[in-house]
């Protein structure tokens, strides 16, 4: 936790494999009411969510540790994430790289929904896609009805529409016909939803 005129308020977190501790962690979020901080570690697949009243006052600030390999998915998938998002009701959203399993919804227990879909940009290049999710950057409004990416694979721009958990295509935009599958630069930082007008991104 950073004060906004820059000096270090409060650190959590150690290397490890411990319950709160982290591996390689990746995809930092804040819960919609602010009270939780949700942190997901690639290396062990972990999700876990810190109380940020308990990190802030020195007490233990582990609420829930979530194992990815015990979310009940109802046939084997692919649970390695890239980045992944905390919504409201305990529910997230997963970032991955998975042809069968791109983009997934879940609780504590179970996957609520997943979608697959990649959009081709350049007809005749079959492999210029926006698969790889380590060269993306992802992003959902405040009112949590877009999702955004944006991707360094033939630096495309996509927005998904999200209704609970139903997942569908709205816009893909190539920012150019690239000749190739990895577009040279165009690798994204970050990206952020406008929350006064979602179609502002």
């Amino acid at each position: 936790f950073i004060h906004t005129k820059g000096y270090v308020v409060k650190s959590f977190g150690e290397r490890g494999r411990a319950r709160g501790e982290f591996i390689l962690p990746q995809g930092l979020s804040l819960s919609k009411d602010k009270k939780t901080c949700c942190v997901y570690d690639y290396n062990t697949q972990y999700n876990v969510c810190f109380s940020v009243k308990e990190a802030l006052g020195g007490g233990n600030p582990v609420q829930d540790v979530i194992r990815m390999g015990d979310v009940e998915s109802g046939r084997p998938v692919e649970h390695r994430f890239y980045q992944v998002l905390a919504l409201s009701d305990n529910r997230f959203l997963g970032f991955g790289n998975h042809p069968e399993n791109r983009i997934q919804i879940f609780n504590q227990s179970k996957v609520l929904a997943t979608y697959s879909d990649f959009p081709v940009l350049y007809e005749k290049e079959e492999n210029n896609r926006s698969v790889w999710g380590n060269l993306a950057s992802f992003g959902v409004s405040p009112d949590e009805k877009h999702i955004v990416i944006t991707t360094g694979i033939g630096a495309a721009f996509e927005i998904l529409s999200l209704s609970g958990e139903e997942i569908s295509h709205k816009l893909v935009k190539g920012f150019y016909a690239p000749k190739y599958s990895i577009a040279q630069g165009a690798v994204p930082t970050c990206v952020v939803v406008c929350p006064e007008n979602s179609s502002r991104i």
